[in-house]
Order: structure tokens, then sequence, then C-alpha cells
């Protein structure tokens, strides 16, 4: 289990580390092996328990493409429930006075417990303080606004076992 402790702890990692000055796409990838080594490391300690949706992938699974892709495809819609103003189409105000300026550790540090509640401190990882962290990171270099602009599909209904006439 994973604690404010740990994810300041994992924030000053990330931002102490290479990670600070890389790209979008350098993050993606260091999201992609950081994944891959936790969902190994849980797969050795629970051995034969059903991975999460977004470890297999396909349609209800984040979809298809690496790892990093079908974690944040999965939990795009509860990381954008959590930060994002869907009327207004950009980050909640609640966010945005937490963030205040520009500097980078401050906007990760502010969204990194944001990201941590919207994918669930269990979520069946090692160490979802260190994901948090990235995934905060990525955001804000692709930029919290730019992310919350981009309008989520509207969930399908279930369907209802009620008969139609």
């Amino acid at each position: 289990m994973s604690n404010g402790n740990d994810l300041d702890q994992a924030v000053e990692l990330v931002l102490s580390s290479e990670l600070a000055s890389a790209d979008e796409q350098a993050l993606m990838r260091q999201l992609d092996a950081e994944l891959q080594q936790q969902t190994e490391a849980q797969s050795l300690v629970l051995g034969g328990d059903e991975p999460d949706a977004w470890v297999l992938g396909g349609d209800h699974g984040g979809g298809f493409g690496s790892m990093a892709q079908r974690f944040i495809g999965f939990y795009a819609d509860a990381i954008y429930k959590e930060i994002c103003d869907p009327e207004q189409g950009q980050l909640k105000d609640t966010y945005r006075n937490l963030i205040g300026g520009s500097d980078t550790n401050d906007r990760v540090k502010q969204i990194a417990p944001a990201v941590l509640a919207a994918i669930g401190i269990g979520a069946s990882l090692v160490n979802p303080a260190t994901i948090a962290a990235i995934v905060a990171l990525w955001l804000v270099k692709l930029g919290l606004d730019q992310w919350c602009a981009v309008p989520r599909p509207a969930a399908t209904p279930a369907p209802s076992s009620e008969p139609t006439m």
C-alpha cells in the first residue's frame, strides 16, 4: 500500500532523475518499462491471480499498444474526472489554484495525488506512487489544459435486461 509519504518520495525521485527533462515520448517509454517491471513483480508475488484489464489490453482494457498506452487509456476517464472540468474543457479551478505558476516541479507535486487517487492505490501495482509520479509529470509536460481539452467519449450504457417493445 502506498501513502502520502511514498508519493512524496516517488515524486522527488522522478523529479531528481533525468526524467525531469525528458519529453513526452521518453516519459511514456519509462512508464512502459516501470509498468512492465511492476506487473512482473506483482505476478511473481500473486502467482495465478487474474491481471488487471489494462495489462491484457483490448477493447475494455485501455485499447492496444504499449503497456503505458493501455494504462493511460484505461485510467484516462478516471484521471479526467478527477482533474478536468468537462464543461470548460480545462483543468478544474481547484487544481489550477493549487498549481499556480509554471514551475514543472510544483505542478507535478500538486497533481500527483490526484493521479494516484484516480488510478487507485491498489491498482495491482507494487509501487503505484511511482506510476502516479511519472503519469503526473507526463501530464504536466503534455499540458494539463491541452489534455483536459480533449473530450472523453461518453460511456456506452450497459445493455438493459428489460424487454423492449
